[in-house]
């Protein structure tokens, strides 16, 4: 708070600084961003005079995509080596590729900071509600630096925040008489609250390096939005859905996310549907009773309509997986032999690796198409092998089928 007791003129005798990136990272970055344009400018290149495609509409698409991307690269390329941070005697700087923007110091309401997995940006507010925020990325050289001079002179917003809602949790009396009853309280809803979250970030890496036994993860993630469900019952007026990172509140958005992920994924890389007639139906109503849930156990998703568009997401996620996990695992029912022929094999590389083979017209499939397989059959088939499609009804009535290398 002594940050905001500085006056202009505390301020204003400040001696001006600029910061900009290193020249390793803009010689690193500027060179993978020239490497990404010139690739994308060879590929429209390539793209209009050659490749296999098959009329101009496909030769269109790929040249104005990727002269798009190459576009934004050099954007980005441009931006790497303009970028750069003046502190003024009485106003703040940004200036990138594309002009300038500046704040008045004076004018500065307070700071925040977005932190993500590999980045942390501090964001100027002005005090006019009408203003332009300024965004600064912190990959810097002198990033400590420009961060103690912003939290020395203006308000941390995330901090007051953080403080103004502990203070309101503390004195709320619907969670005990006393403020040592209200305190220990809070202590256990926010160590449950991490405890369902990092079970479900357990559960996703589990079903995702190495699902087995197959059914016991996919219960599991099944059974997540529950456990969040059960634990929000617990504290109905203390814990939430979504917050801040570092909010006072705790929050159970991740361990339904989680748990979206894992299923959607997982029902994406197993299982290969014949026909999706009969999925809509179950779908609408798994995805629909998870959003009434939510919506229902956590108000501040009804307060804007905006609030519900991530909740609409994981429902939609969700629906899917358990949609499609069901539906399979809870078929019991006789399957159906028939035999095809692998026409191609190829594989997707990215950081998982996903095996397909192009089987030739089976059963009621009258055209060839690529299917999933394990890394081991696709080890094992060939192009001109005969393999067996199991092909089942499904729990739910969706089809579904499954390739056995013989």
């Amino acid at each position: 708070m002594a940050a905001n007791d500085a006056s202009t003129k505390d301020l204003a005798i400040r001696t001006p600084e600029v910061y900009g990136t290193s020249k390793a990272y803009r010689m690193g970055l500027g060179t993978i961003l020239a490497l990404l344009a010139l690739g994308a400018l060879g590929f429209a290149v390539y793209g209009l005079v050659g490749g296999d495609f098959h009329s101009w509409t496909q030769r269109a698409i790929i040249c104005v995509s990727c002269l798009a991307v190459a576009l934004l690269v050099s954007a980005g390329l441009v931006s790497t080596f303009r970028y750069r941070i003046e502190v003024c005697s009485d106003r703040l700087v940004r200036k990138g590729a594309f002009g300038s923007r500046e704040m008045r110091l004076e004018a500065i309401a307070g700071i925040r900071t977005i932190q993500t997995k590999n980045s942390r940006t501090l964001v100027f507010l002005p005090k006019d509600p009408g203003g332009k925020k300024i965004k600064i990325n912190l990959m810097m050289p002198r990033s400590k630096e420009f961060q103690a001079w912003a939290r020395g002179n203006f308000r941390d917003l995330d901090a007051e925040e953080r403080e103004a809602d502990l203070r309101k949790i503390l004195a709320d009396e619907s969670l005990g008489g006393d403020a040592e009853t209200r305190g220990r309280k809070y202590r256990f809803a926010m160590r449950l609250t991490r405890l369902v979250n990092g079970a479900g970030t357990v559960a996703l890496l589990w079903a995702f390096f190495y699902p087995s036994p197959y059914e016991v993860v996919i219960w599991i993630l099944i059974s997540l939005p529950f456990a969040a469900f059960a634990t929000a019952s617990m504290f109905p007026d203390l814990v939430r859905f979504n917050g801040p990172p570092k909010g006072a509140y705790p929050i159970l958005s991740p361990v339904v996310t989680l748990a979206a992920i894992g299923l959607a994924l997982r029902a994406f890389i197993d299982r290969d549907i014949l026909a999706w007639d009969r999925f809509w139906t179950p779908f609408t109503i798994v995805s629909g009773l998870l959003f009434a849930s939510l919506l229902l156990r956590f108000p501040e998703i009804r307060r804007k309509p905006r609030n519900a568009l991530f909740p609409i997401i994981l429902a939609a996620a969700y629906g899917y997986g358990a949609t499609i996990s069901y539906n399979c695992l809870e078929d019991h029912a006789r399957a159906k032999k028939y035999r095809a022929e692998v026409e191609e094999k190829w594989a997707s590389h990215g950081k998982t690796t996903t095996y397909y083979l192009k089987l030739s017209p089976w059963g009621p499939r009258s055209v060839p198409k690529d299917v999933t397989v394990s890394e081991s059959a696709y080890a094992q088939a060939q192009r001109g092998d005969s393999v067996s499609v199991w092909l089942r009804n499904g729990a739910l009535g969706i089809p579904w089928f499954t390739v056995q290398v013989d």
